[in-house]
């Protein structure tokens, strides 16, 4: 009886002897926490993480990259408070660029300064990134499927817009909004091409590329324009940004460029003009609604072709109108 009493007994105190080991172990019997590495002093903490960040160069010398990329992540996993955090993102960035892996790169790159802002290599990154992006837009870098190459905008897009994010001051944003709007503009969506370029404009006036940025704004414009038989307002648009980079940059070389593609939308226009005074001439015999149309394309583009042609017909209006009287007599 006292045996079977023994036995039952045994279990529990199996379970309390490992229950004292384990609280002594950990120290919850004596009211202490047990010491984590986050919560270590920062030098500690430093000088653990520079042995890390020693053995991962160790393991990039001997090409032994999976293992590098581990050491390098056990530095900000056990101490992302230190001060070679940072560092560590930076270098397995590296790493996935050298495997030509350019997705994880960015990511990696972009961690670096997104959860570390004061970190020394920032503009590194950012040149970095934005090369990253240039690959993706790049044709030239493109992959192939089935014999048919093609190019990743729409990661390109999302990474410019990233770069543009992390450091809306630096002279990468403009780059990066004009890229934007190219590939956006590539793709047929103008409207977010044209969002891009507003951007740019209005943000980055003194930038280097914003002659540029107004000329490619009216040209998206320009390239929404269907004719002057449809509505004019693409066409307005277009003249209205072709006047402001004609003023606000008299001395770009682009300065031919943009007179000869105001002149081609200032002509469209007055078309929209004639083809409605031609109409009520021809159709209505409303030489008086005539004129109106006709001096209207006359005034949007004096020197055009169209205005000659209405000329022309406010003439015929001006003999119709004498003939007109003498028969009244």
């Amino acid at each position: 009886m006292r045996q079977i009493r023994f036995l039952k007994f045994i279990p529990t105190l199996i379970i309390l002897v490992f229950s004292l080991y384990f609280h002594e172990g950990y120290g919850f019997l004596s009211g202490k926490k047990e010491v984590k590495s986050r919560d270590l002093p920062l030098e500690i903490q430093d000088e653990r993480a520079l042995e890390l960040i020693e053995k991962a160069n160790n393991f990039r010398g001997k090409k032994k990259y999976k293992d590098a990329i581990e050491a390098y992540k056990q530095v900000y996993k056990k101490y992302p408070t230190c001060s070679f955090a940072s560092e560590a993102y930076y270098q397995i960035g590296g790493i996935h660029m050298l495997r030509k892996n350019h997705k994880k790169a960015f990511t990696s790159y972009n961690f670096s300064i997104v959860r570390h802002p004061d970190f020394p290599r920032f503009n590194e990154v950012l040149e970095k990134q934005f090369y990253i992006a240039d690959l993706m837009m790049n044709p030239k870098s493109g992959q192939y499927f089935f014999g048919l190459k093609f190019t990743n905008y729409d990661a390109a897009i999302q990474y410019f817009e990233t770069i543009i994010g992390n450091a809306p001051y630096s002279e990468y944003a403009p780059k990066s909004l004009m890229r934007v709007a190219i590939m956006h503009r590539t793709q047929g969506d103008q409207p977010e091409a044209i969002d891009a370029l507003d951007r740019l404009i209005n943000f980055y006036s003194n930038s280097e590329i914003a002659p540029n940025a107004y000329l490619a704004l009216a040209d998206t414009f320009s390239s929404m324009v269907a004719g002057p038989d449809y509505d004019q307002g693409a066409t307005r648009e277009a003249i209205s940004y072709y006047r402001d980079f004609l003023i606000l940059f008299p001395n770009s070389n682009l300065i031919t460029e943009g007179e000869d593609k105001l002149a081609d939308m200032q002509d469209v226009h007055a078309q929209s003009k004639f083809v409605i005074g031609e109409y009520y001439f021809k159709r209505r015999s409303n030489y008086q609604a005539a004129e109106v149309f006709f001096n209207d394309a006359i005034t949007v583009s004096p020197n055009s072709p169209t205005a000659k042609r209405a000329r022309d017909y406010l003439n015929k209006i001006g003999h119709l109108k004498k003939t007109q009287d003498r028969h009244k007599r």
